[in-house]
């Protein structure tokens, strides 16, 4: 494991346990405190790194997921992203 893959672990949670915070005072379901990096394999083959996400506080990943991606690491950077905007979200309904 590189640094940068530590500081990006350190990155997404952070940014899980900041989402977390702000969900918890919107109206939720279960699914919106899980998101999820899977690897995806169809069709016999190598299919990628998916984003997923089955929550309903967040309307940005369309049918719950977003790739599949070359790598964990191109899937880590926009799960980074999509949280930066589900949080985004939710302090806009707050605010």
């Amino acid at each position: 494991m590189s640094a940068g893959d530590s500081e990006r672990g350190a990155q997404i949670a952070a940014l899980v346990a900041r989402h977390f915070e702000a969900v918890g005072s919107d109206c939720h379901k279960d699914g919106d405190c899980h998101w999820y990096i899977t690897e995806r394999w169809s069709y016999g083959e190598h299919a990628g790194w998916v984003v997923e996400h089955a929550g309903r506080c967040y309307d940005g990943l369309e049918d719950g997921e977003d790739g599949p991606y070359p790598s964990r690491a191109e899937a880590e950077a926009e799960l980074i992203d999509h949280l930066l905007a589900a949080i985004a979200q939710i302090e806009a309904r707050e605010g």
